[in-house]
């Protein structure tokens, strides 16, 4: 064989070669777009998971109140039991997740994104460590099951055993779920989690002790028997929503409106377009640059947070301290 034909022989196998590389890498690459879309974390050591990780854009204070209820948490996290904490708002059940999964024994942590699953095109990445146990966290199951196919996610756990650790707002949201998820043939307080832990209210004298030990003055908190109600500014807040012009509020209480129908992203991001949908029919009409006058007013107030999101033309608006 002459050298012109074995180099001709070695340019083929090269292209070829080049050719299934760029192959394995555009499968790779659409594989992981796939997974971010579907994941906000992917097997990490639960120890060290972050702040962010687990508790978004949530405020976060150093001191912690240690409860009864932590303890029967890391109690099932360490015996590899399932674990679904309920109670209210701010009452401080994600910033038990948080504290929980940094205490107990270790674990490969990962976090779904509350979206709709589709079933055929759903994918559970591969974990590598597979020596270690396995373990989901659902941060607002009530939110987490208004979504499609959402009872997937149980099934896959089930068969990769997987335990779950879940939070879930209490009463309303609490029935609501338990019924969505019964008719889909799974029952919640037996079939799903070992444990059901309710994180009680704190007694006010608990509540100043809290606020002393966290630098923060009794006198400016609007206690309601919540660990968060102390560090939220709410009276503060309170003041400032009754400073708002008559169409600030109506667009508070627009996004009040989204936030009760559940019409809102991960981290409660509103998209713009629908504000301003639901704010026209409490007859707020304005140009595209009164309405980014009108959120700059309510971003200096501190009751919003602009963030890009990736839905094409559209502006998430974060309501992270709103009082009604």
């Amino acid at each position: 064989m002459n050298v012109e034909a074995k180099l001709g022989i070695l340019v083929t196998l090269l292209l070829a070669m080049i050719g299934a590389s760029y192959t394995l890498y555009k499968n790779y690459r659409e594989k992981q777009k796939k997974l971010k879309s579907l994941f906000n974390l992917i097997w990490k050591n639960s120890t060290s998971t972050g702040k962010k990780e687990i508790l978004g854009n949530r405020s976060f204070n150093e001191y912690y109140f240690l409860r009864p209820e932590d303890e029967k948490v890391w109690n099932c996290l360490d015996n590899g039991k399932s674990v679904l904490i309920v109670g209210p708002p701010l009452a401080g059940k994600t910033r038990m997740v948080y504290e929980s999964l940094r205490k107990s024994k270790k674990h490969d942590l990962i976090i779904p994104r509350s979206t709709d699953i589709e079933i055929e095109s759903f994918i559970l990445p591969r974990q590598m460590k597979f020596w270690k146990p396995k373990l989901m966290f659902i941060d607002d199951l009530h939110r987490f099951a208004e979504q499609q196919n959402f009872e997937y996610l149980f099934e896959v756990c089930r068969k990769n055993e997987i335990n779950l650790i879940a939070t879930c707002r209490s009463e309303i949201e609490y029935n609501k779920t338990k019924k969505r998820m019964l008719d889909k043939n799974l029952d919640l307080e037996t079939g799903i989690f070992d444990q059901i832990i309710e994180v009680n209210e704190i007694s006010e004298q608990q509540g100043k002790e809290i606020a002393d030990n966290a630098d923060r003055h009794w006198n400016e908190v609007r206690f309601n028997k919540t660990v968060g109600s102390i560090f939220m500014p709410l009276a503060e807040m309170d003041r400032r929503f009754k400073e708002c012009t008559s169409e600030e509020k109506s667009v508070l209480k627009a996004v009040k409106k989204l936030y009760i129908c559940g019409v809102y992203d991960e981290d409660q991001i509103f998209q713009l377009d629908k504000i301003q949908k639901v704010s026209e029919n409490e007859g707020i009409k304005k140009e595209k640059y009164q309405w980014e006058e009108l959120i700059e007013k309510l971003c200096e107030k501190e009751f919003t947070k602009i963030k890009k999101t990736q839905t094409l033309n559209n502006t998430g608006i974060c309501f992270s301290k709103i009082v009604f």
